[in-house]
C-alpha cells in the first residue's frame, strides 16, 4: 500500500519541479536581462532548479538520502507557489485573479506531502523495513493506507472500517460516500 502512497507523493512532487523550474527560470531570464546586482539575483534563482531535481530523482527511486531534504523542498516549493500566487492576483486582471487562486490550490496539498515524506513509516518503508521504532508497521489483517483528506498514512483494518472512523491527524471522515 505505501508503494502506491509513495508513487502519488512522487508524481506530485514531480509536478512540483516542474513548476518550480518553469517559474524559476522564467524569472531569472527576467533578471539577467538586467544586467548588474540583478544578474546575479537571476543566477542564483537557477540554482534551486538542479537540487529540485535531484532530491525528486532520489526520492521516486525511494534513496534514504531523499527523505531528508524532500521535506524541505515541498516547503520551497510552497513559498514559490505563494509568491506566484501573490505575482498573478497582484497583476489585477481577470486572469491574474484566476491563476492566483488556482496556484494557492497547489500550496495545501504540498505541504502535506512534506508532512508526510516525515512519517517514520516512510522511512521504513524506503529501507524496506518492517519495523518502526521496535513495533511491526501493520499487525495481523492491518493494511496502510492513506487519509483520502490529508494523505496521512494510516494503519488500518479494512473489514472493521466504517463511516463513523475519522482520521486521527485531521479528523475528516476515512470512509467517504464514493468509498461505500
Amino acid at each position: 500500500m505505501l508503494e502506491l502512497v509513495h508513487r502519488q507523493m512522487s508524481f506530485q512532487m514531480a509536478l512540483s519541479v516542474i513548476l518550480c523550474t518553469i517559474v524559476l527560470f522564467s524569472q531569472s531570464l527576467l533578471l539577467l536581462t538586467g544586467g548588474g546586482a540583478s544578474l546575479i539575483l537571476g543566477l542564483m534563482l537557477l540554482l534551486p532548479i538542479p537540487l529540485f531535481l535531484i532530491i525528486w530523482s532520489g526520492f521516486r527511486n525511494r534513496a534514504v538520502w531523499a527523505l531528508r531534504p524532500a521535506p524541505y523542498a515541498m516547503y520551497a516549493a510552497a513559498l514559490i507557489y505563494g509568491w506566484l500566487a501573490l505575482v498573478n492576483l497582484l497583476e489585477g486582471s481577470v486572469m491574474g485573479y484566476i491563476m492566483g487562486f488556482l496556484v494557492l490550490f497547489f500550496i495545501p496539498q504540498v505541504v502535506r506531502i512534506a508532512r508526510s515524506v516525515k512519517d517514520p513509516r516512510m522511512e521504513a518503508f524506503f529501507r524496506d523495513e518492517l519495523e518502526v521504532l521496535g513495533q511491526r508497521i501493520t499487525q495481523v489483517g492491518e493494511v496502510l493506507a492513506a487519509c483520502p483528506t490529508c494523505s496521512s498514512v494510516l494503519a488500518i483494518v479494512p473489514s472493521a472500517l466504517g463511516p463513523s472512523d475519522k482520521c486521527p491527524v485531521c479528523s475528516a471522515p476515512l470512509v467517504t460516500m464514493e468509498s461505500e
